[in-house]
């Protein structure tokens, strides 16, 4: 399957890779399917692509490819919207912001990581109530 993406030019995806977001990502309540585009294996960061909306492309990483100590626990509730038994089939990653021109400067939300059952294909981005992370923690310290 061929989907455009505005950032990555045409992609070759596998129908079977397509996350179907039961829990939205915020300020994204419509779209519903992604796909993770990984352009290099030696990168620190893959692409959250819409399947459907070309323009929607999020840069995504996980915290320790940075030396950053994160842990959380996934509620209840969670577990059982992502269907989620088993730990080995949850891959977690978290959105990274980096401004125009000054990519010195991207940060990372750590306080609303992205979960994804990877066995049932289901994602969430999930709120992390109670805790200390940071919505825009620093990716590179000055």
């Amino acid at each position: 399957m061929r989907i455009p993406s505005e950032k990555l030019g045409e992609l070759e995806i596998d129908e079977s890779s397509i996350i179907n977001f039961v829990s939205p990502i915020i300020g994204f309540e419509q779209i519903k399917q992604y796909v993770i585009v990984k352009l290099s294996q030696n990168d620190k960061f893959s692409w959250l692509q819409s399947v459907d909306n070309e323009s929607v492309t999020f840069p995504i990483t996980v915290p320790q490819a940075f030396d950053i100590d994160y842990t959380f626990e996934i509620d209840d509730n969670n577990q059982k919207l992502l269907n989620l038994n088993d730990t080995n089939d949850l891959l977690t990653f978290n959105i990274v912001t980096i401004p125009l021109n000054r990519p010195e400067d991207a940060t990372i939300n750590l306080l609303a990581p992205i979960v994804v059952n990877i066995k049932e294909n289901k994602g969430a981005q999930i709120i992390l109530s109670g805790s200390n992370h940071l919505p825009n923690k620093r990716l590179f310290e000055a």
